[in-house]
């Protein structure tokens, strides 16, 4: 298996958008697996969003407003306020986060 370089995934999902193709016609056409181009489409997908590879950190400042409601309690920028009544997992908070950042 040949290991790309981010450089080559970005080349290879430029070619697949000019050649009008699906991606099964373009991996055959390239003699790739479909799922290397998917994966570097998907890559790309994260980057554009994210602007990095992948988010990996998110700063919380805490907050002495709201203490003794609620153990959570995020408010955006934009006025959206979430309490919850227990701590979840670090992946449902991160995910929670970037949800509520793009309202």
């Amino acid at each position: 298996m040949k290991k790309r370089t981010a450089e080559e995934g970005q080349e290879l999902v430029e070619e697949y958008r000019a050649s009008g193709l699906t991606q099964e016609s373009f991996a055959k056409q390239a003699r790739i697996n479909v799922a290397v181009l998917r994966y570097w489409l998907r890559k790309e997908r994260q980057l554009n969003e994210f602007g990095t590879d992948k988010v990996r950190f998110i700063e919380l400042t805490p907050s002495d407003e709201r203490s003794g409601q609620s153990p959570v309690c995020i408010e955006t920028p934009s006025g959206v306020f979430v309490s919850l009544d227990r701590l979840p997992s670090a992946e449902y908070l991160v995910d929670l986060v970037l949800g509520l950042g793009r309202l």
